[in-house]
């Protein structure tokens, strides 16, 4: 049986997918699954703040190319 991860190195393990999804030009949004299962109102409230901070007006430009940095 495979053992649990530990909460820190899932932390950790979480900043670097963020830190890597964030270089790559997307933006993090954290929602809790009480939140999206109980308040989709609130979360899409949310999102449409989100949007609106950082003025989409169209789609967001396409990731580098892979191995392009």
């Amino acid at each position: 049986m495979q053992e649990k991860p530990k909460a820190d190195e899932t932390g950790e393990k979480d900043k670097q997918k963020s830190r890597a999804l964030e270089s790559a030009g997307f933006i993090i949004i954290r929602l809790t699954d009480e939140d999206v299962l109980k308040n989709m109102s609130g979360v899409i409230q949310r999102i449409e703040k989100v949007v609106d901070a950082i003025g989409l007006s169209g789609p967001p430009p396409y990731p580098p190319p892979a191995g392009d940095k």
